[in-house]
């Protein structure tokens, strides 16, 4: 009778320890953005709501997709 919620080991990093390593170009910046939004949407629309969006709980993967 438990709900959880598993999300796969994906390799990347977390967008605050890549801020922490480097300053992020714009274009680099802008890219992280928009796959950023456009997970959310892909989340939105089976009726998932994300509640702690914040740095530390977006991973970038090394081609800087964002994967959640």
């Amino acid at each position: 009778g438990h709900t959880v919620l598993v999300m796969e080991d994906t390799g990347g990093v977390s967008l605050t320890r890549l801020m922490d390593q480097r300053t992020l170009a714009l274009d680099e910046a802008l890219s992280i953005a928009v796959s950023l939004a456009r997970c959310l949407v892909q989340v939105h629309d089976q009726g998932v709501l994300h509640r702690d969006i914040n740095p530390a709980n977006v991973i970038v993967d090394p081609e800087t997709i964002v994967v959640a």
